[in-house]
């Protein structure tokens, strides 16, 4: 495997900010077509919020290759969202999406995922998926776990991020910087891009974060009845990739819980 061995866990802290399930297939015209009823009918109890977008609005840090993939802004895009709006569902001709900022677990996300890729297979009858992706965006904030006397030197290992080396000068006048990485999985033709570097998320001093941002994707033809062994896969590497990524100092203020599921 890429990225080594590491016991799964759940942090007390958690560094997620988002995570979203993207899976697309070839155009179904009957989703642009007609108001979809019969998928709110089986998502509402979930997803009670409904909106119709033209058009689809993306965040500015979307990388180029997610905007290239997502295509034209003509599209129409049903979204559902949850009363507390945590979770939001997105429905168009060629993709179904699932995108969550309150991520506890992950068998929570496939217990909310379910019911809409059900619907949609039901309803739309998509066949094969031609990608199947699952991101995750984490921001490590120092501040806010005690560590604010720590340097990212501190926090960080230092094949991931070699410009915040100890004793570097130069290292405590960065303010901004960015790297893209895309590795190679071994399992289902598959592929992680990695975007991470220090960014400021708003004003206030504890914005200051450390951004890791992983988008797992396959782009093997994949039956429904396999795509959620894929982002099965995906979720346990996710875990190894982000311990790749940090120091037992970080990781141990987190407050990591070990489990058999993530």
């Amino acid at each position: 495997m890429p990225f080594p061995d590491s016991p799964r866990v759940v942090y007390r802290r958690n560094p997620l900010i988002e995570v979203i399930c993207q899976l697309r297939y070839n155009t179904v015209l009957r989703i642009d077509a007609e108001l979809p009823a019969a998928f709110q009918e089986d998502v509402r109890a979930q997803f009670p919020q409904y909106e119709c977008r033209s058009g689809l609005d993306m965040p500015p840090d979307v990388p180029d290759e997610i905007r290239r993939m997502v295509g034209g802004q003509h599209r129409t895009s049903h979204v559902f969202r949850s009363d507390d709006e945590s979770w939001e569902l997105a429905l168009t001709s060629d993709f179904l999406a699932l995108t969550c900022k309150s991520y506890v677990r992950w068998e929570q996300f496939l217990e909310v995922l379910t019911p809409p890729f059900m619907a949609l297979n039901r309803i739309y009858t998509p066949g094969k998926f031609v990608r199947v992706g699952l991101r995750y965006r984490n921001a490590i904030q120092p501040a806010t776990l005690g560590l604010s006397d720590s340097t990212w030197a501190d926090l960080l290992n230092p094949y991931v991020a070699a410009e915040f080396c100890a004793g570097d000068p130069v290292a405590s006048a960065i303010e901004e910087s960015i790297t893209r990485l895309r590795v190679a999985l071994r399992e289902h033709s598959s592929s992680v891009l990695i975007h991470h570097g220090l960014a400021v998320l708003d004003q206030e001093p504890a914005s200051k974060a450390y951004l890791i941002d992983s988008d797992f994707f396959s782009t093997e033809r994949t039956e429904a009845a396999h795509v959620f062994e894929i982002l099965g896969y995906f979720n346990g590497q996710s875990g190894k990739l982000f311990r790749w990524c940090i120091s037992d100092v970080l990781h141990a203020a987190m407050g990591p819980t070990a489990t058999d599921q993530r």
